[in-house]
């Protein structure tokens, strides 16, 4: 059985590059983008750092108290799987690295707010 899809006449022809750059003028559908690539980039990284430890996804999930499913949806990068910082601060951990997170400013900021704001795991843990 043949099922009827409705297609919005408006992009016929057209491809799917010109409906994203129209769906990015909005804000928030340009927020919900932006944090799905920061999934997959979460993602790409755990399992680097992963590799270059020499760990298996099942050794990984052994040191965090985890299954092995749980490293596999991290390092799918789903985006209904943003990772807490509290699990990239032990997968870090875990992998013999230090988690840090920086602040650069805006393209658009003033020489005066030119500062990179950094935090990192290696300050505050032992």
């Amino acid at each position: 059985m043949r099922r009827k899809v409705n297609v919005n006449p408006q992009y016929i022809g057209g491809g799917l590059a010109d409906l994203k750059q129209e769906l990015m003028a909005d804000p928030d559908f340009q927020l919900g983008w932006n944090i799905h690539e920061l999934v997959i980039a979460f993602g790409h990284v755990i399992s680097e750092i992963r590799k270059g430890a020499r760990l298996t996804q099942a050794n990984l999930a052994d040191r965090l108290g985890v299954d092995q499913s749980f490293i596999a949806r991290l390092e799918a990068g789903r985006p209904d799987r943003m990772p807490t910082i509290s699990t990239l601060i032990r997968v870090a951990k875990a992998c013999g690295h230090e988690l840090e997170v920086a602040f650069p400013p805006a393209k658009t900021a003033s020489a005066e707010q030119a500062k990179t704001f950094v935090v990192s795991t290696r300050d505050y843990t032992k």
